[in-house]
């Protein structure tokens, strides 16, 4: 049966008019298997005999990488490798993503909004033009406040709304928009939920008050105002409804039509589910960790740092917490609890820490754990970092420790994740300095992201990490250099 991999295999060899028999003999393979490999009815055991065909064929690096990738989509499916694919790339590109003060939308100065109650609107530059005025409009009210019933694929209103966000931190946006629960979920290659969480991650990381609420295709809201043009934009005075297109939209600017929009948007609010819930401070952060279910004995951690939670002397919170803090006893009492807690439930529980050399190096040189804000505590001396990385490999068995072998991770300011089968959230880097707090907790309640990140993780350990006797070795190599 032909595969993805066999038919571009078939295309190369026809192509360079290669001998089966040479390149079988050059892998070292047999030649009937082979010849099953280019059919499609068998395929090759390991990556490394693919690279050995794409070196006698003398491929193209990206020749070479099509034939990998098509591998790779032969080997598990291309919906589990797209998904797969997807989330790397946000992991590994996550700057790309976040947003620095040059990086912004020139915010330009407000128009007046028309005085007419009703604004029959046509063209998609006049459209967005009106978009961004109540955008405008709204965020230099005290307590600005907008709601959008539309998905995150309109790129210019969400650059917008993030520079808005990103100076008017009292900005409150709430969002609703269409997922897609079929297992065919897919855009242009790209798996569409995990396409949405990623256009969004700017807005929640940029300052202000932002929420998304997620309904399925099957279970949309229903509103017969909204059958004609489905989308909306609503503020305290304005309420704009818009075609797909984003060519053909209506403004209304009169307090009943925008009432009635309001009630609209209440409505729709109601039979919607919050598809990640922001937790911005570290108080609050601490507060919810301690409800999460920790005893889950399938639970998998991505850090480049493994969590030291579970192996942190209780001593180190009196040594290191801030002393002039003014909300030192509040912070060490909420600290020492939790502290006290994921220790038990780790005597029971299975965690897997998947970490990286970059993070481990970092936090060697540093002294900073990213899972704490660094204005809360102290930098560890070099002495009790080196004891607590020997703590952790002293403490976690071979089924804990997973040490990545691919270095294109950030060793600091990226996505880390926890999460299990039925629970989980990502710690992500705040893109405001002026901020009091340096990471947000994103709480993901969608069952197919929650899928989509475990299996993932599953990947990284089970495919992609040293054995535990390498893991071992290159950490004790790494500790040398620092003692």
């Amino acid at each position: 049966m032909e595969t993805v991999f066999s038919q571009l295999l078939t295309k190369y060899i026809h192509s360079k008019d290669i001998n089966v028999y040479s390149m079988a003999q050059f892998c070292g393979a047999d030649r009937a298997n082979m010849y099953k490999y280019i059919s499609g009815d068998r395929k090759p055991p390991s990556l490394e005999l693919v690279r050995k065909m794409s070196a006698f064929m003398q491929l193209t690096p990206n020749e070479c990488d099509s034939l990998l990738e098509a591998y790779n989509i032969a080997s598990v499916g291309a919906k589990t490798y797209y998904r797969r694919k997807a989330i790397l790339n946000l992991l590994t590109n996550f700057e790309n993503y976040t947003i620095s003060e040059s990086s912004l939308t020139t915010v330009p100065p407000s128009r007046s909004i028309p005085l007419a109650e009703v604004t029959v609107l046509n063209g998609q530059t006049k459209l967005l033009q009106y978009i961004f005025d109540i955008l405008m409009l709204e965020s230099s009210k005290k307590n600005g406040y907008v709601r959008l019933l539309m998905p995150p694929d309109f790129p210019a209103v969400i650059e917008y709304l993030v520079s808005l966000g990103y100076h008017e931190h009292t900005l409150k946006i709430e969002h609703i928009f269409c997922l897609n629960n079929a297992e065919q979920s897919f855009h242009h290659e790209q798996p569409y939920n995990l396409e949405c969480l990623r256009k969004i991650l700017p807005l929640y990381v940029c300052g202000c008050s932002y929420n998304s609420y997620y309904y399925y295709k099957d279970s949309p809201p229903d509103e017969s105002l909204l059958s004609l043009f489905p989308y909306l934009v609503l503020t305290s005075e304005n309420a704009l409804i818009f075609s797909e297109s984003l060519m053909k939209g209506i403004l209304f600017h009169n307090t009943a039509s925008v009432s009635l929009y309001q009630e609209v948007f209440q409505k729709c609010i109601q039979t919607v589910l919050p598809l990640a819930t922001k937790i911005p401070d570290v108080m609050s952060q601490l507060c919810y960790l301690q409800k999460l279910d920790l005893k889950t004995k399938n639970t998998l951690m991505f850090e480049p740092v493994p969590c030291m939670t579970y192996f942190m002397p209780e001593s180190f919170l009196e040594k290191y917490v801030y002393k002039d803090s003014d909300f030192r006893s509040s912070t060490l009492e909420l600290l020492t609890l939790f502290f006290s807690q994921a220790k038990e439930n780790f005597k029971n529980s299975k965690t897997s820490f998947i970490f990286t050399e970059q993070g481990i190096r970092n936090f060697l040189e540093t002294g900073r754990i990213e899972e704490y804000p660094s204005n809360i505590y102290a930098p560890f001396s070099t002495k009790d970092r080196l004891y607590l990385i020997r703590l952790f490999m002293k403490t976690c068995d071979p089924s804990q420790m997973y040490l990545l072998r691919d270095h294109s991770f950030p060793a600091r300011n990226g996505i880390y994740i926890y999460i299990t089968p039925n629970n989980g959230y990502l710690m992500i880097p705040v893109a405001n300095e002026s901020l009091e707090y340096s990471q947000i907790f994103l709480d993901l309640s969608e069952p197919g992201l929650l899928t989509d990140f475990y299996d993932f993780c599953s990947y990284l350990k089970d495919d992609c990490c040293y054995s535990y006797k390498d893991a071992i070795g290159r950490l004790e190599n790494i500790l040398l250099e620092y003692q």
